[in-house]
């Protein structure tokens, strides 16, 4: 199993003996729980017919989850699998944006300081980033997007300055395990913030103008452990 990331991977295998019988389908299975089945499964993929190598590409997955994992191969004879493989999905930062909240379907992801992330976009793109930078992207269609971030980052944010359709920014679901430490104008101007995570990352120093007039967000953060940090200056400037 290669290229293993919160949401995707990617397997496959080979068939090299079909007992006289044409193999009718083959691929892999997954699952949360062991030994998955063409019948019991989180997902299934189907990657065409006969004997040799296969690439299955996992998608849909979860991140910070243990999955098990079997190719297999099916004729007339039945079904068999290959050896069980076992992967967990690397934590992520999640982030979910409704492109109805204000004009055009650009976001925008302020990625700063050390940048080294895969980027899911939730509308199966992708895109990797080493560089520190505001970067866009534009759906094909209005609607609510779930975006993920893996990899290494340690600033969110562009400081005082903000950056461009955080209006259409609506919930944090995870901060992810990325060692992040500054969250500076992170969710400055995002107007229709409503939600974020009941914890925060160990990793976190800063909170310099976070919230920055992000006038909705009204979530419960009282479990926060901002013992760690050393910069709140402006965090909630202008928030409701």
């Amino acid at each position: 199993v290669t290229n293993i990331s919160a949401i995707a991977a990617t397997t496959g295998g080979i068939v090299s003996f079909d007992a006289g019988s044409s193999v009718t389908a083959r691929g892999v299975v997954w699952h949360t729980s062991a030994n998955p089945t063409i019948d019991i499964n989180t997902g299934i993929t189907y990657d065409g017919t006969g004997l040799g190598e296969f690439i299955s590409e996992i998608t849909n997955l979860q991140p910070k989850t243990t999955y098990y994992i079997r190719a297999y191969a099916t004729n007339v004879n039945g079904t068999d699998y290959g050896p069980q493989q076992v992967i967990t999905t690397p934590d992520a930062f999640l982030l979910e944006f409704n492109t109805n909240l204000s004009d055009g379907t650009t976001i925008t992801l302020p990625l700063y300081g050390t940048v080294d992330v895969t980027v899911n976009w939730g509308d199966e793109s992708e895109n990797d980033y080493t560089t520190p930078g505001d970067k866009d992207h534009t759906y094909a269609g209005e609607g609510t997007y779930t975006v993920t971030i893996s990899g290494t980052l340690t600033q969110f944010g562009n400081g005082w300055t903000g950056y461009s359709n955080a209006e259409k920014l609506t919930k944090v679901l995870s901060f992810g395990d990325l060692g992040i430490t500054h969250l500076d104008g992170a969710f400055s101007e995002a107007i229709n913030l409503i939600e974020a995570p009941s914890q925060i990352p160990s990793s976190i120093t800063s909170f310099y103008y976070t919230f920055y007039g992000a006038t909705s967000f009204n979530f419960d953060i009282s479990l926060w452990d901002v013992s760690n940090v050393t910069n709140m200056y402006s965090t909630f400037c202008n928030a409701s």
